[in-house]
């Protein structure tokens, strides 16, 4: 993997990968260290034991099943972003959350790989019913997560997730 080969610092064509994430500038020493991204995933309940999976209106893996949740942006905490991916993908407010567990994923982006540390929390919205999904999800669907077809879920984390919940079950 070598995603750059220009340095960022001093825009010499100088920028060596030395593995591990790591690049370094042979003219100027800029080092770089592709670092995780925190991400958060929700695990919305209904009361027949069923999840809530998203279907994604945008690539990448557009039209394929997911977990509701996303990116942490700058200045956000994992509960602050929550609330807003909620908000943004469900039109719902969160009335509780509960740490899980956490993964990590490879997500493909403009041609790039984004590692990412995943934060699964245990959801509540204030209601469940006739939700109007929006943003960057198409559709949602329930199913118990012992019937869900990993082998068609994109995101190798979801697919960890989804396994280790139907486990638990």
């Amino acid at each position: 993997m070598h995603y750059y080969q220009y340095c960022p610092h001093c825009g010499a064509k100088a920028f060596v990968f030395h593995g591990a994430e790591h690049f370094s500038c042979s003219s100027c020493g800029h080092e770089l260290f592709l670092n995780s991204a925190a991400a958060v995933v929700a695990i919305i309940r209904n009361d027949k034991g069923e999840i809530m999976l998203a279907k994604r209106a945008r690539n990448p893996w557009k039209g394929t099943l997911d977990l509701p949740g996303g990116f942490v942006d700058p200045g956000e905490n994992f509960e602050k972003a929550m609330k807003r991916e909620i908000k943004e993908e469900l039109n719902r407010e969160l009335v509780d959350m509960k740490y899980l567990t956490s993964t990590f994923n490879t997500y493909p982006y403009s041609g790039r790989d984004v590692y990412t540390t995943d934060a699964v929390f245990e959801c509540q919205l204030d209601n469940i019913e006739n939700i109007s999904p929006c943003d960057d999800v198409a559709s949602i669907h329930w199913m118990r997560p012992e019937e869900v077809d990993i082998s068609i879920i994109p995101s190798e984390s979801m697919r960890r997730i989804i396994a280790f919940l139907a486990k638990k079950m």
